[in-house]
């Protein structure tokens, strides 16, 4: 055990030698970091679990907080006919089993539950979906088969790319900040075009905002008030 865990810290040293002082200020002050999604659809309805940290106090103000793990599930019903109200999942991660109630997101009267963990992405994963006039099954999958970068490298990408202007969020070696890095899609129409948006907020109003191909790794757009 004593062995294991040599190896762990010399591996955990060798990749924090590995990144640039920038890129190392950016994991020191994550506010959230959308790991990977899992993804299923039918004719009726679309299926997420994003994973992920965010933090605990979860506050758009240039302070990142402590983290906490969160696993949130998704539901995008097409259908007006389909009533919401009172809906479950059941939800598999391999031999893991998760169940809850769903609560209406008022923005979008979508369906989410957060299982509050990172699942095995790895897994065989699925969900049963009950509602009122049914339950629906589907099988989720990681949507990253043909990316070229993950949500990992997008730490890298900015501290590569944007270092002057990321030097203006440090003060006394101090990055005053904190850092979104996301996966999105456009739930209406292009459920299945998911893409990378990062933000950065400074405390004194400093502000980075980039979308990400994740299929290319290229910069789509990019807005910065430093």
């Amino acid at each position: 055990m004593k062995f294991i865990f040599f190896v762990l810290m010399c591996v955990s040293v060798l990749l924090s030698g590995c990144m640039s002082s920038l890129e190392r200020k950016l994991h020191e002050n994550i506010a959230e970091h959308r790991e990977f999604v899992l993804y299923g659809k039918n004719d009726d309805m679309s299926v997420s679990l994003m994973c992920g940290v965010r933090e605990s106090d979860y506050k758009i103000n240039g302070y990142a907080t402590e983290i906490i793990e969160f696993g949130v599930l998704t539901v995008t019903i097409d259908s007006e006919n389909i009533v919401k109200e009172n809906s479950e999942y059941i939800l598999f991660v391999g031999t893991e089993k998760y169940s809850g109630m769903f609560e209406i997101n008022p923005f979008d009267e979508s369906l989410v539950a957060d299982i509050k963990e990172i699942v095995d992405k790895n897994a065989n994963v699925s969900v049963v979906i009950k509602l009122e006039s049914g339950d629906v099954a589907l099988k989720l999958q990681n949507v990253d088969s043909d990316w070229v970068i993950d949500s990992e490298d997008c730490f890298k990408i900015v501290a590569d790319k944007y270092k002057d202007e990321l030097k203006k969020f440090i003060n006394n070696g101090n990055f005053e900040g904190e850092i979104y890095v996301k996966i999105m899609n456009d739930e209406k129409d292009l459920v299945e075009d998911f893409y990378f948006l990062i933000s950065l907020y400074g405390r004194t109003g400093k502000s980075i905002n980039i979308i990400l191909s994740p299929k290319t790794g290229e910069i789509l757009a990019s807005n910065t008030n430093v």
